[in-house]
């Protein structure tokens, strides 16, 4: 469901699974802290109520989406949207600067379990970069890429995954395919980061522009 805060007018989605049936469902603004609730009986009206009126209504508390949405970022609608899934911090700064040259609204993840976290509320992430030791040393098993292979198709070709890895070669193609990634970028490049993100992109943009215009007349997206 598409959310508005009344109060500072941030958009953001959650999904209709986390919502509870048939209850009325209130949690804070990412944003601004203003309590937002959301009436089953009338979706287009989301009323703000402010935390410090002390309300005791004990039907919101039961149906409280603090905890959920705990730790989840809004990003406004306009924007990009971009997940960093990586630990090395002098990492974080390289890839975090060129993301921000790009004009990405970027969230990073803690660990495995909070980018999935982040990643069931944030659907529409538009970016997802991920180092493919992240929160494990066995890249095989990295939680963060298993998740995304296992996405329908449908939501998968929305999202443009890049891996910073040692096993791969840049721009090995053919591995990618293999492993359901649009984009391998090998650690000794990462000095061109920026150029090569922007390829892919490009690339992946041109490849997927027809199909998506012919769904988008036929209804279908």
């Amino acid at each position: 469901m598409e959310i508005v805060c009344e109060s500072c007018n941030s958009n953001f989605n959650i999904p209709d699974h986390k919502l509870p049936q048939g209850k009325t469902a209130s949690f804070a603004c990412p944003k601004c802290k203003n309590r937002i609730t959301i009436n089953p009986n009338n979706s287009e009206e989301l009323p703000v109520i402010d935390t410090s009126t002390g309300d005791d209504d004990s039907s919101l508390k039961e149906s409280s989406l603090d905890d959920d949405v705990a730790g989840f970022r809004f990003v406004e609608e306009e924007g990009k949207t971009a997940l960093v899934c990586i630990t090395d911090p002098s990492l974080i700064k390289q890839v975090a600067s060129v993301l921000d040259l790009m004009e990405y609204h970027v969230t990073d993840a803690e660990d495995t379990r909070d980018a999935l976290k982040k990643m069931r509320f944030q659907s529409s992430y538009n970016l997802i970069v991920v180092d493919d030791n992240f929160d494990n040393n066995n890249p095989e098993s990295n939680g963060v890429i298993l998740y995304l292979k296992s996405l329908p198709m449908a939501s998968r070709r929305d999202i443009f995954i890049a891996v910073i890895t040692q096993r791969f070669r840049t721009m090995d193609n053919l591995n990618a395919y293999h492993n359901s990634i649009n984009l391998f970028i090998n650690r000794k490049n990462m000095d061109e980061f920026g150029k090569l993100l922007e390829r892919g992109i490009m690339e992946y943009e041109v490849m997927y522009r027809v199909y998506k215009e012919s769904m988008k007349k036929l209804g279908m997206s």
